[in-house]
């Protein structure tokens, strides 16, 4: 014979599993879940601001060579040729005069030059460096966008697991709301309950419908902005989601000490103060001289009636070195050496903002993250008590020794209750992803998912 204690806990367990399953962080379904590495390779391959930032990359690699900073020899071929018509009169010592009038005279010839920069004192050296840091600087671009890209992945992710997971709650309340709304049917029916019972039991449901339409508005809003980043054009199938499992074993310390090496912000920081000292140290080089060397075979050939010398060919090696060094340019040197250092000064403070702006933030995140697990464990205590309250005012309300307020105040309560769980974990999901992507670790740990 079954127990009126095996009965209550056959009915109010019964509803609070269905009601709390999504709440236990054991997953929403029995497939295996799409791991959240894959959709990072997928996003990887297809957002657009990605794909941009690595345009961009590469077109900077093609303008940073020893040759566009003047470390390498230069070759030209050059051809010309010439014409001119002479009207010339000229009068020798002899008293005889020697006129021409319309004579033609042609020349034409080529040269194969090599011009080189032998040395300038550094000039071309430090603007080949500063080209070199303004290629980091396109790949640590590359590198923010991606570690930015992996925040927005992994927060539209969560975003739409929470979702489903609050939509499944009100999925379990439903069930819960069902049985209440039949319960109280019954007892009406009975003559035990006033039809104002079964009456609000029926609102009641109706409301849950109206917030699962919703939640599934949502859904289907979290599916598209995942969607987006993704490089798709439309909303994503419902797929099955890992469990919104927070990480509960971060260190302060240890965020600190990888945000100090890895955070791609202060990396480019760091990278524009060395450009500036590179461009500083150019802009004092170009005051000393420059040591150029130059060398080509020629021909010439040329005809000229009105000369004395009237034809001439001339076949040759030329080659030589020039020297040459600024006196005087209007003072543009000085003002672009004294601008170069107020530009180093600027990237110096600009690296010391962003080394202040990280360690804020990471403490700030930090706070939330501390107190969201005392949070958590709060609401995971309530759920259990609202659990148990539940499946008494269940059986109770079967027997009719509670009211149909008591049954509808215990219903809410554990709504209430997985709600706020459900929240406190995504909050503190959402603080775990602002930490690591501010240590710069975000992206890596994406790609090492299975």
């Amino acid at each position: 014979m079954t127990t009126v204690r095996e009965k209550r806990s056959s009915h109010g367990h019964r509803a609070l599993l269905i009601l709390l399953g999504c709440s236990l962080a054991l997953g929403l379904h029995a497939q295996q879940p799409l791991a959240l590495g894959q959709l990072w390779q997928l996003a990887r391959s297809q957002n657009i601001g990605l794909k941009i930032a690595g345009l961009e990359r590469a077109r900077i690699a093609l303008l940073t060579s020893p040759a566009f900073a003047g470390l390498e020899p230069e070759v030209n071929l050059e051809a010309f040729s010439r014409n001119a018509v002479n009207y010339t009169k000229l009068g020798l010592a002899n008293g005889q005069t020697i006129e021409n009038n319309g004579a033609n005279a042609t020349s034409y010839g080529a040269s194969l030059n090599l011009d080189w920069t032998l040395y300038s004192f550094g000039a071309n050296r430090q603007l080949f460096a500063r080209q070199q840091l303004q290629l980091r600087s396109s790949q640590l671009g590359y590198t923010r966008r991606e570690n930015d890209l992996a925040s927005e992945v992994a927060t539209a992710y969560y975003q739409l697991v929470q979702a489903r997971q609050a939509q499944a709650i009100l999925d379990s309340n439903l069930a819960v709301g069902s049985l209440r709304a039949a319960l109280s049917q019954a007892q009406y029916e009975s003559g035990r309950t006033g039809k104002s019972d079964w009456l609000q039991a029926q609102v009641d449901l109706n409301s849950i419908r109206a917030a699962q339409t919703r939640q599934q508005l949502a859904v289907a809003q979290a599916q598209l902005a995942l969607a987006q980043l993704l490089g798709e054009r439309n909303s994503l199938e419902i797929l099955p989601l890992s469990p919104l499992q927070p990480d509960t074993t971060l260190l302060l310390q240890r965020l600190m000490e990888l945000a100090t090496s890895q955070n791609p912000n202060l990396l480019l920081a760091e990278n524009d103060r060395q450009i500036s000292i590179r461009a500083l140290n150019e802009a004092r080089a170009r005051r000393l001289p420059e040591l150029q060397l130059n060398l080509g075979p020629g021909y010439l050939n040329s005809s000229n009636p009105a000369s004395f010398v009237t034809e001439n060919r001339n076949i040759a090696l030329n080659y030589g070195l020039t020297a040459s060094v600024t006196l005087w340019d209007g003072r543009n040197l000085q003002r672009q050496m004294k601008a170069a250092e107020v530009a180093a000064d600027i990237q110096q403070l600009s690296l010391g903002e962003q080394q202040i702006a990280v360690e804020s933030q990471l403490w700030q995140a930090w706070a939330g993250y501390t107190r969201g697990l005392d949070q958590w464990e709060i609401t995971r205590s309530n759920i259990r008590l609202a659990a148990e309250n539940l499946d008494i005012a269940l059986e109770r309300y079967r027997l009719g020794r509670a009211s149909q307020l008591d049954l509808r105040t215990a219903q809410i309560s554990v709504l209430q209750a997985a709600n706020e769980e459900l929240m406190a974990r995504y909050t503190l999901k959402l603080y775990e992803i602002r930490m690591k992507t501010l240590a710069g670790t975000l992206a890596a740990e994406l790609e090492n998912l299975p």
